[in-house]
């Protein structure tokens, strides 16, 4: 639906979060044959940096709401502007007792 009337920027908000790999390959695939043969840009929101590296030319990094960081995509996790590099985690998760 996002796609219908040729929007000049796609907003992705964690589009592959909870699908299996094949399903998140598929999607990423298609999100960038999206961009590239309708010229579409996408801001592409995602705690998975595999993900983001395979569609993203620059990356943003918020902390808090704050921009601590930019970067070209090739040259992100060789040489980050800041810390946040050694902060990044994937999400905290706990069991819960009945």
């Amino acid at each position: 639906m996002g796609i219908i009337n040729a929007p000049k920027l796609l907003i992705c908000d964690e589009p592959t979060t909870a699908l299996d790999a094949q399903i998140q390959n598929q999607i990423l695939d298609l999100l960038k044959q999206l961009s590239m043969e309708k010229n579409i840009a996408l801001l592409f929101i995602n705690h998975d940096l595999s993900a983001v590296k395979r569609l993203a030319d620059r990356v943003y990094v918020l902390k808090k709401g704050e921009l601590v960081e930019t970067n070209l995509t090739k040259s992100f996790s060789v040489t980050p502007s800041t810390n946040i590099q050694n902060s990044r985690s994937k999400p905290q998760t706990c069991l819960l007792k009945n």
